[in-house]
């Protein structure tokens, strides 16, 4: 129980801001305190603010001052991002957050929602640079990227 305090209490600073918290929430969790990992499993959903990942499992690496340095989230992943005028709604099947420069990588069939312009994207890489606003995508040769607009005629 300390340790899940302890790991819990880490992960909140990584996010510290006045009211912001970050929470973790699955069925188990594994501790691997010498490889400075975290392995939660079942049902597993990370909320901060008005973002949040679900997944089978997320990984979470940390630093050597137990820093969260990545998470990663395989399997099952939805996701709900925002960016300051836009966000993004999606399904992935692995999803890496690193903290430190705001890049999240999608990876595997990936299908997103963008609101409020309300697009949708289909491809098999998607990177956000939730940081500059920046989003790289990428499709593969049997898969190419795939874009949905609304016009008004």
């Amino acid at each position: 129980m300390r340790i899940l305090l302890f790991i819990l209490f880490l992960l909140a600073q990584i996010y510290a801001k006045p009211i912001s918290k970050l929470i973790i929430t699955a069925d188990s969790f594994i501790a691997d305190e010498a490889k400075k990992i975290t392995t939660f499993n079942g049902h597993v959903i990370v909320k901060k603010n008005k973002d949040k990942i679900e997944a089978d499992t997320i990984i979470v690496k940390f630093d050597k001052n137990n820093k969260p340095i990545k998470y990663i989230a395989k399997k099952n992943v939805h996701f709900i991002i925002h960016l300051k005028k836009s966000y993004y709604d999606g399904k992935c099947q692995k999803l890496t957050f690193t903290p430190t420069n705001k890049l999240y990588t999608l990876e595997g069939s990936v299908n997103i929602k963008e609101y409020p312009a309300n697009r949708k994207i289909s491809a098999s890489k998607v990177i956000i640079n939730a940081l500059l606003e920046k989003t790289q995508i990428e499709g593969s040769k049997n898969k190419p990227v795939k874009f949905i607009f609304e016009i008004k005629d």
